[in-house]
């Protein structure tokens, strides 16, 4: 017997992005014949300990299945929104400039155009199947 009606999912992370995992980070979920259908969860836990042989780390989610479409054993498509900032400025990637005096961005302050400096942080997103 099995409960389904939250459905707990596993997928691995490689060693690099483990110190960017938390327990709360959404995870996004797709599985297999739901036509890219997406269904968001949370990472509820995951262990401090790397597997040795694939030197990842197999966080685990656990995903509301009010409607009991999801079943245990279907293979999906993982994304983990780690290194969150919630009260970050977030634009396009090609909305950033860098010359010499580093990265910046273009904003209107008193209708007139000016540059403004910014610290660029790059998100982090695992996908995993």
């Amino acid at each position: 017997m099995q409960r389904i009606d939250t459905v707990r999912v596993f997928c691995d992370v490689p060693e690099n992005d483990v110190p960017h995992l938390h327990v709360g980070d959404p995870a996004t979920v797709k599985p297999a014949g739901f036509d890219g259908q997406a269904f968001v969860g949370k990472v509820t836990r995951f262990s401090l300990r790397l597997d040795p042989e694939t030197a990842t780390c197999g966080p685990r989610s656990n995903l509301p299945n009010l409607n009991e479409r999801l079943y245990p054993g279907t293979y999906a498509e993982v994304s983990l929104e780690m290194n969150r900032r919630p009260g970050a400025l977030t634009v396009p990637a090609t909305a950033v400039g860098a010359d010499d005096d580093g990265n910046f961005v273009y904003t209107i302050a008193d209708n007139r155009i000016t540059r403004l400096a910014v610290k660029t942080v790059l998100p982090i997103t695992i996908a995993s199947r």
